[in-house]
């Protein structure tokens, strides 16, 4: 579902016999899940602040997100904001 969040608004998701027999099915709304994980996504950013700060180097000058979560709109968004804030530039 994530993968399909990061280019649809909604993913369908479809877990059989996932309790007694019976059959989940869900629509996910890329909205919902950014808010639902919302503090996950936050934590990202003080991750990457921490880390630099902790390797004492300073913050690179270009970012470059590749793969991953890194294409979940809002994790960009907070990996962008942490970026320019150090003064880099973030491509995608």
């Amino acid at each position: 579902a994530i993968k399909t969040l990061t280019v649809a608004e909604e993913a369908m998701i479809d877990v059989d016999s996932l309790v007694a027999g019976k059959d989940l099915v869900v629509m996910l709304r890329l909205e919902d899940f950014e808010r639902e994980c919302s503090d996950i996504f936050e934590s990202v950013g003080e991750l990457v602040d921490e880390v630099v700060r902790a390797g004492e180097i300073g913050f690179p000058k270009d970012v470059v997100l590749v793969g991953g979560c890194t294409r979940v709109p809002r994790v960009q968004k907070v990996l962008h904001r942490v970026a320019t804030a150090a003064g880099a530039s973030v491509r995608k």
